[in-house]
Parts: C-alpha cells; structure tokens; sequence
C-alpha cells in the first residue's frame, strides 16, 4: 500500500572496516521525496533493508517546505562496499507512525542529543532516558543537522542527573558538533564530574583554543592536549574523543580525522556520581560560548572508520538517492480478471520490459516498474492469470513512460548540501563545481546566495567559482570578519531542476613576512650592578613581530650573552643576570649581548645591546704612604710653602668612586700644610721650625675616598739645624783668682776657664 519507494546506496569504499548497528543520517528535500506523497509529519515513511526487514527509524525534523533529517538504524555496511543499500518506502495515507527511536541507538549509546528542542526538556534518543534541563541556553538556534543550542560563554548549560549509563570506565567515545563564538581558553563541550578532582570525564577546547583537550581523574588528572589544531571561531567542526583502557590510548578526531592519539593513558578511568553537563564543566569560569549540535556519550571506543563515515553521514556524503519508483494505486494488472468460478486467481510473469531497469509482478497483480535512466516512451510486459489449476492466455500491459526531468546533482567537493574547502590567502581560485545529470542536460552554474555572496564569482559554463579580490588574512573582509566565507552555488538544467550547495571557504594564512628586528620596549636604562643576583633585570625587554596572521608567534634567545653574563626569557624578552659573579666593574664597564627574534614561520633577526655594568662600593681607601724618596726633612726657620719630602699617596680600588683627597688632621702645631689633590706636604708657618727648640715634628696624613672611607698615617719630619750667629767674646767662668804656684807642675790649673758661645 505505499506508492513511493527510492533506493539508497551506500558509498562505505573509503572504510576498511564493517560497519555494524551505525545510526545513518538521511536528509531529504524536494529533490529526493515527493513530500505530496507523504503524510503530514512523515508518519508513513519506513526504510527496509535489502533482507526485506523493516529499519528503526528517528525523525529528527520534518518540514514538507524544505529539508527533513531522519536517523535509520542499519545493521551493517559492508568494508570497501559501494553497493549495500536499503530502500525509502512512503505515500500511505493509512500507515500509522513507523518511528523506533530508541532502537536506532543500540546499547553502545549511553546519551544521545540532538538538540533540536526549541524548548523545555531535551530528550535523549535512546532507551536510558538521560533527558537534559536547560539553564540559560538558547533552544532555538540553528545546528549543523538541523537545530542546536547556543550557549552565551557566561551561564548556559544543559545539566543530565547522574546514571549508570553514564558512569563509564573502560571504554569511551565522545562526539559532537561545535562553532564557537570565542576560543581564547577552555570551554568545556561534555563534561562529567563532581569537582576538578573528580572527574569522570572531560572533553573541551584547549587552553589556547586552538585545539581540543580531554581529562580524566584517575588518583590525580590525566590530561590530553591535542595541540594546535587551527580552530577557529564561526565554524563548524565534528569533534570525537575516544577513551580505551585496554591499549591505554587516548585518540581525538576533528572532521572524521585521526588528528591526535596517546597511549600513556595507563591509569584507569574512575566513575563518581556527579552529574553531566554539556557547555561547562567542574572547574570554575568555564563556559561554552557558541553553538552545540548532536552530541553523543557511548560506552565504547570508535574507530578512525567509524568517525569517518559519521562525518561523511552527516555530510550528506554517504548515501546516493537513485531516484523515486512508482506502483500502482489499485490492485495492478488483475483489476479487470475474473474467474467464472469465483476462484482467486494470481498473477504469472512472462515476458518482462524491455527498458526497465528494475521490476517486479507481485502474485496480487500489483507490480514495480523503474524505466532505464533517461527513458521515456512506450514499454511492455506479459503475464498470465492463474487460478490454481488452470490459466489464461497471455496478456500484454503496455506502459506509457513519460518524460520526467531528472535534476542535475552537485558532486564536487564530496556533492551534498555542504562542503568545505581550503585556500591560501592572496589567491582569487576556489573550488570548480561539478555536476551529474542523469537526462545528460547542460549544467548553468551561478550564485543563489550566502553571507558572503557578493565576494564570490562562477563561471555558468565551467563551474569555476572564484572570489572576485584575493583575500588578506591579516585584514579579513568576510561577513565574520574570521577569514571563513560562506556562499551558495547552484546548478540548473534548463527545464526547471536545480540543485544547491553551500561552501564553506576557509582561508589559510601564507608565510608573507619575516620577523622584525628586535627593540628594546623598557624605558629605563640598560644597566645592572656588578655582582648582582642571578635573575636581576638588565633594563631591556626585547619586542619583535612576525605581521603574518598566524605563523607569528615569536620567541627570543641570545646568540651572544656576553660570556654566560646574561640570559633573556624565550617568551617575554626580558633580559636578566645569568651568572652575576662573572660582573666586574672594574674589569669591564659594559658587555654586549646579541638578542635573536626567532618567528614561528622560521624567519630569524638579530639586534646587538650594550649593557653598562654599575660600580658598587667594594673597597676603602688604602693608609696613605709616601710616594717621596727623600728624606723627610726641612731646615729650621724655611719659608712657607717649603717642601719638606713627603708627597702622601693612598688608592680605592673601586672602579668610579675611588677619587682620593688628602688632609692633615694633626699639622704640628700649624707648622705644615697638605696639597688636598697632590699630597704634597709643605710649611705652612716656618717661623715655628726651631731646630733649637724640636729635632722633629710628627703629622697625621688622613686620605678620603670618594666613597666617604678614610685612612690615616702618621709622618715624622726631621727639622735641619741653620747656621744663625758668630761665636761670642771669651769670658772666664773659672770664678777662682787666676794664680797659679812658681814652679807648678805641668797641667795644674791656673783659675781661668775661656768660654764663647
């Protein structure tokens, strides 16, 4: 009883391995279903295998004005196979509702969200009711199968009560679909836990956003970050994550890729009771800010094949539509037989078409007829009437096959409604679009719409879509202003088919510039003290630029650090003391350093620095000494300003502050003088040298330093005798007569003793 049925076959030939219990994306618009035909909410539409059996089926959307999205269970897709298929069957008006949505998931699904809620609670597809409450997202935004949740980056989640369904520790697979609006740090997808600590699992954007990060607790966290991936904002992306205690590996998946794996997982995961969230996570601040679409748990580990064929479902890249076949609304070729005797009579093949590539007379006399692709006219089959035990002649049914205009179909870039190419910046070629039309039509290519329409041109002949200015990634001109353009192409046949495809460009940064010559951004002077700590700064900061828009990161080492002197951040730039022992003022009074700006695009710059090393005070004066090799000595009575041998002479051995200035702090009385500069020693009052009255006079020298130490040293001065006067007249000091005895023997004293002086 249904009118319509339509092949799908699968094109798996890029798996190598089966396969089995797969939940198949089928999307369908006018093009692949006469919605005419249908019931209102789809209710009539069934999928049957190739066996004949009936497929649990999901509708997920179904809107006659556009496009519906149905989940089919299949039991199995052959490795390497393009030919497997099922067959769509609708257009029964009396058929009640065919959905078994839980059946499409098997047990190796713990939750499946679609998403497409445009409110209250969202129900989990599969049999373990894991239904989600919403906080603050947005239930109505639109997805990547249909519609989605938009999380504000602040306070959105979806929260799931904690099951046993969930709790999974051997074995896990996590999938969704993401579009961020902001990914400057984590933003969790799928996480399960209680606390930061305890954490079943958790699956998000990694601290740099750029690429995805999966943990576990097992004791402690095990973390898994994937690195840069090249995310960006305002695009979608199919994201997977796979947990498998049994190799110990940990393997993520972007757009149906392996593009990260690790097999160091080697403690287990643990379960805890903590609820599930999606668009945040256990630890603090972390938030989701974008869209979510299709989001799965499962309790097994997938295959690369497997997330493969996933994304290519969801691409409308698995299935070919081979076109609807019609059947009959009565009971076929037997409406106008009978049977005199009232027996039931069957129907008997004889001859089949000849321009039928499928056919089929049921014994009922109701019958399938495909004609060849591309035929239209006048065909023919034979049968004979059979009632058990006798039959009638042969009977000719002539089937008139009109004209139907089959519509072309877009096949490059995988064909479906979406695809996704790559180009360079600076470049203006895109992607040529390429189309099958079964009716052999001529194919017009143009430009139907998209956010980025007007950037874009295409050839109506040759399909050759361009952009009309070659875009800059450093200043990007798309509508999102993210360097990811969005246009639809379209293919008319001239008889009013057609076929649309949305392409999502997104451009590549080129290698366009080299790293800059390094500056020194710190405004204070390039100086350290000698014999400063190690990690002291030097005054420079060293900032260079690479001005590509992503091959731009730069880092910075020192090609020349002065000896082991110094060491600079790789990160920062700044420069500080490596080994301050190596710090001598006095042995130098400034080092150079060569400071290399190593971009991420391989570009290299060199910039040389001098650093001026500060004196620090080490040394006091020495005790001053007498630089005079003479003797120490003045005449008595000698003019002021006399020499009188001794040149004082004391040192610092610090490098600056080592100036030395003399005085005297005991001058003997006023008696001498000291040169503060020279040293020099003179007299300052001769008329105090008395060699009469003093051989020799001390003083005390005392030398300052600049750095305020001082040191004293005593001298003695030897004072010369002066010949001052002629000798006096004689006198007799003898106060005896001067008599001396007749006869007196030799030497005997006579009263005079002479004196002069």
């Amino acid at each position: 009883n249904w009118l319509r049925r339509e092949k799908l076959v699968f094109d798996n030939t890029g798996q190598a391995t089966n396969l089995t219990d797969f939940a198949v994306l089928v999307t369908l618009d006018g093009n692949r279903i006469d919605y005419s035909f249908t019931q209102d909410s789809g209710q009539d539409l069934r999928f049957v295998d190739g066996d004949g059996s009936v497929l649990a089926h999901e509708i997920e959307t179904w809107d006659e004005n556009g496009t519906s999205t149905v989940w089919v269970h299949i039991p199995r897709i052959d490795a390497g196979s393009g030919t497997d298929f099922i067959h769509m069957y609708y257009g029964n008006a009396a058929a009640a509702d065919g959905q078994n949505a839980t059946a499409v998931w098997n047990s190796n699904y713990a939750l499946v969200q679609h998403l497409e809620e445009g409110s209250g609670t969202l129900t989990d597809s599969t049999a373990n009711g894991n239904d989600a409450t919403n906080s603050n997202a947005n239930l109505n935004a639109p997805g990547y199968i249909s519609g989605g949740g938009s999380f504000n980056g602040t306070n959105s989640k979806l929260t799931v009560s904690d099951s046993a369904s969930l709790d999974i520790t051997s074995a896990l697979t996590i999938s969704g679909w993401i579009n961020a609006s902001s990914l400057d740090s984590y933003h969790p997808i799928v996480a399960k836990g209680s606390s930061s600590s305890s954490m079943n699992y958790y699956f998000a954007t990694n601290s740099s956003g750029n690429g995805l990060q999966f943990e576990y607790t097992s004791g402690t966290v095990k973390a898994f970050n994937t690195g840069d991936l090249g995310l960006t904002t305002g695009t979608w992306y199919h994201v997977g994550v796979t947990y498998d205690d049994a190799t110990n590996t940990v393997s993520v998946y972007l757009n149906g890729s392996q593009v990260y794996t690790n097999t160091s997982a080697t403690s287990p995961m643990l379960a805890n009771n903590g609820n599930l969230t999606i668009g945040t996570g256990p630890y603090a601040g972390e938030w989701f800010d974008g869209l979510l679409d299709e989001i799965r748990v499962e309790n097994t580990a997938r295959s690369t094949d497997w997330f493969t064929a996933q994304y290519l479902s969801m691409n409308n890249s698995l299935i070919t539509f081979s076109g609807t076949e019609s059947v009959p609304a009565g009971g076929g070729v037997l409406d106008n037989d009978s049977d005199p005797d009232g027996d039931v009579i069957t129907a008997v093949l004889v001859s089949g078409p000849s321009n039928a590539q499928q056919f089929t007379l049921n014994a009922d006399g109701s019958f399938t007829y495909r004609p060849n692709d591309g035929y239209s006219g006048v065909d023919s089959f034979t049968y004979r009437a059979f009632d058990g035990s006798l039959s009638s002649g042969v009977t000719t049914v002539t089937l008139t096959v009109g004209s139907v205009n089959n519509p072309p179909r877009i096949t490059s870039d995988g064909g479906g409604g979406t695809a996704n190419v790559a180009i360079a910046e600076n470049t203006t070629a895109v992607t040529t679009v390429m189309s099958t039309d079964t009716d052999g039509g001529t194919p017009a290519y143009s430009i139907s719409g998209g956010a980025d329409a007007a950037a874009f041109t295409i050839n109506a002949s040759t399909g050759v879509l361009s952009l009309a200015t070659a875009p800059d990634f450093e200043t990007p001109s798309d509508d999102g202003l993210n360097n990811v353009y969005e246009v639809t192409v379209q293919v008319s046949d001239g008889n009013g088919g057609n076929d649309s495809q949305t392409i999502i460009v997104t451009v590549s940064d080129v290698d366009e510039f080299d790293v800059s010559a390094p500056i020194d951004t710190d405004g204070a002077g390039n100086s350290v003290d000698e014999n400063s700590a190690n990690g002291v700064a030097v005054g420079i900061v060293a900032f260079a630029s690479d001005g590509d828009g992503t091959t731009n990161a730069v880092l910075y080492s020192l090609t020349d650090d002065a000896g082991g002197r110094f060491a600079i951040d790789s990160t920062t730039g700044v420069v500080t003391v490596a080994n301050g022992l190596l710090l001598d003022r006095e042995a130098a009074a400034s080092h150079t350093i060569t400071v290399r700006a190593t971009s991420a695009d391989g570009s290299t710059s060199d910039t040389a620095f001098t650093i001026n090393v500060n004196d620090v005070d080490e040394f006091d004066v020495s005790a001053p000494a007498d630089s005079d090799a003479t003797a120490n000595a003045v005449n008595e009575n000698a003019a002021n300003g006399t020499t009188v041998g001794v040149t004082a002479s004391a040192s610092d051995d610090d490098a600056t502050t080592n100036g030395v200035t003399y005085l005297l702090v005991d001058d003997a009385g006023g008696r001498f003088t000291i040169d503060g500069t020279t040293g020099v020693v003179t007299v300052a009052n001769g008329t105090l040298l008395d060699r009469e009255t003093t051989a020799s006079h001390n003083i005390t020298v005392r030398a300052t330093s600049v750095d305020g130490s001082t040191n004293d040293a005593v001298f003695t001065i030897s004072i010369n005798d002066v010949d001052e006067s002629g000798v006096s007249a004689l006198s007799d000091t003898d106060a005896t007569l001067n008599t001396v005895a007749e006869n007196g023997a030799n030497g005997t004293t006579v009263g005079v003793t002479a004196f002069a002086s």
